[in-house]
């Protein structure tokens, strides 16, 4: 079920400012992330919202459940798998399990544009195959992807998850 009202006025603000800091220091900071997911809980308790207490505290359990293991992996930051949890407290656990998927596709779209902006096409075929070839190697070996040569660019994933929810909020679920 998608926001309405003041848990969509919530969901855009925090997304908003979660992509100014991210772009800014790359750092979602942890009182931004503590405040929209209060903030989230207090309208589900106290008003009509679409999404109710239960839902609330099961979306943002099923977020951070399911994002950890990419936060060990080194896949995501722990900013970013906090900011998911509290916009799972806002969309419930079906929008928050559709907004990690959308947000996936977004974050990977993303990943290869900035790979190829930076290391031009050539460069990035390169990096590509070396990371499809060693990607299962890196779990049993940490750092085996410290050898792809070039330069590292962290992509500001803010963006990549405002991506995804908006594509949730505005397509729904494709099934």
């Amino acid at each position: 079920m998608q926001p309405t009202g003041l848990m969509l006025a919530l969901l855009i603000a925090t997304l908003a400012l979660a992509c100014f800091f991210d772009w800014r220091s790359r750092r979602i900071p942890n009182a931004l992330v503590a405040v929209s997911l209060c903030t989230a809980i207090a309208i589900a308790s106290l008003t009509r919202a679409n999404v109710s207490l239960g839902q609330c505290l099961s979306g943002a359990g099923v977020a951070l459940l399911f994002l950890l293991p990419f936060y060990a992996l080194r896949a995501l930051g722990a900013g970013d798998v906090k900011l998911m949890a509290a916009v799972g407290g806002m969309l419930g656990v079906s929008g928050i399990l559709w907004s990690i998927f959308y947000t996936g596709v977004a974050g990977g779209v993303m990943g290869i544009a900035v790979l190829i902006w930076v290391d031009g096409l050539r460069q990035a075929g390169v990096k590509l195959e070396l990371f499809f070839r060693t990607r299962s190697l890196s779990i049993l070996r940490p750092g085996a992807l410290d050898a792809v040569p070039g330069r590292t660019v962290r992509l500001p994933y803010a963006f990549a998850i405002a991506a995804g929810v908006a594509m949730y909020v505005v397509l729904g679920p494709p099934i």
